[in-house]
């Protein structure tokens, strides 16, 4: 039979929309598309994110560890106006070295130190404005 040897069937490829892998950019694009619309309705909802840093200081931990989650996921999108809002709002980054430091919970702990990371990487105000108040040391 033709079927038994794969020497005598005719060379035939699958059209791309139906090969491995394919629609797996367009699925990425998408989801990228969709977080970037979700980081813009985040930021233009809470005042360009100063409403977002306010729940830094919630006496909830549960409240704080989920801020920064969502910081970071926003962060990732669109940086500009976090770092702005954190630049007019030294608290907030007070309050992150707080967390860092007081916190007695792991998780939370690192949550915040990740967060400090992610926003000290390419802002060197920020940077400078974690450096006076002790990052290097808590850390260390």
């Amino acid at each position: 039979l033709l079927g038994d040897d794969p020497k005598a069937q005719p060379s035939r490829s699958l059209p791309s929309s139906r090969k491995k892998g394919a629609g797996r950019t367009g699925e990425d694009e998408a989801a990228a598309r969709r977080g970037l619309e979700v980081a813009e309705l985040a930021v233009r909802h809470t005042d360009n994110g100063k409403e977002l840093l306010r729940i830094l200081s919630a006496r909830s931990v549960s409240s704080q560890f989920d801020v920064m989650v969502v910081l970071q996921r926003i962060y990732h999108k669109l940086p500009d106006p976090i770092n702005k809002a954190l630049l007019a709002d030294p608290m907030a980054l007070n309050r992150l070295m707080e967390i860092l430091q007081n916190c007695q919970i792991d998780y939370v702990r690192n949550e915040s130190l990740g967060l400090l990371l992610l926003l000290t990487a390419s802002n060197k105000e920020i940077q400078q404005i974690v450096t006076m108040q002790g990052l290097a040391d808590t850390v260390s």
